[in-house]
């Protein structure tokens, strides 16, 4: 155990030394890939300001366990840093997060403040209740909300949006307006499945 947690730290340091030692203006894609403790929180926090300041298009951030039968410990999104009005990411492309805790709120701020987002993908996020997505510039393009727990209701409307995919328990699902929309899939918690677009109008929009 010991071993491991040198390790860790070491692993720590290194990309801190690694970041610091970057000189170049900006970055296409930044992605954090480990089994995140609350011992590396100050570390992630550095990591994804690094990244915005860098002026990050694809931002990927995973904390998903090494091994399955672990439980993964989700990392807390620093709201503070992205709600302020200030707050514009303006090269932002694309947003994977996997067990990493942010609310509605937060997501409904990226979706304002990120006006060439066209890719968001959240996974595992404890706190994510509700979720509206109005706006009617949004280049958003791509939508997935996978096996978040305590997810109970969307509302959707986005000129943009080609592909819907949700994983998860029963929702309050309500499309206002999507035109381009074709790629709908949606299944509970342990499947994936393609419904037709005629079958997901019929269903949840009136």
């Amino acid at each position: 155990m010991k071993g491991l947690k040198f390790e860790r730290e070491k692993f720590l340091q290194w990309v801190n030394h690694t970041l610091k030692s970057y000189r170049v203006s900006t970055i296409d894609e930044f992605r954090v890939c480990f089994e995140f403790n609350d011992g590396s929180k100050s570390h992630v926090d550095g990591w994804i300001d690094f990244a915005i300041s860098k002026g990050v298009k694809r931002l990927k951030l995973d904390f998903t366990a090494a091994e399955s039968y672990k439980r993964t410990r989700c990392y807390m999104f620093p709201n503070e840093r992205f709600t302020s009005e200030k707050t514009c990411i303006k090269s932002l492309t694309s947003l994977t997060l996997k067990y990493i805790r942010l609310t509605g709120e937060l997501l409904e701020h990226f979706l304002s403040n990120c006006p060439l987002l066209e890719r968001l993908h959240v996974d595992h996020s404890e706190d994510l209740v509700n979720l509206k997505i109005y706006c009617s510039s949004l280049k958003l393009k791509y939508l997935h909300i996978i096996r978040c727990l305590k997810f109970k209701s969307i509302e959707i409307n986005a000129p943009n949006l080609e592909s819907f995919g949700y994983v998860g328990k029963l929702i309050r699902l309500h499309v206002h307006s999507a035109p381009r929309l074709l790629d709908v899939r949606i299944g509970g918690m342990h499947s994936l499945h393609i419904m037709h677009l005629a079958l997901f109008r019929a269903t949840f929009i009136s």
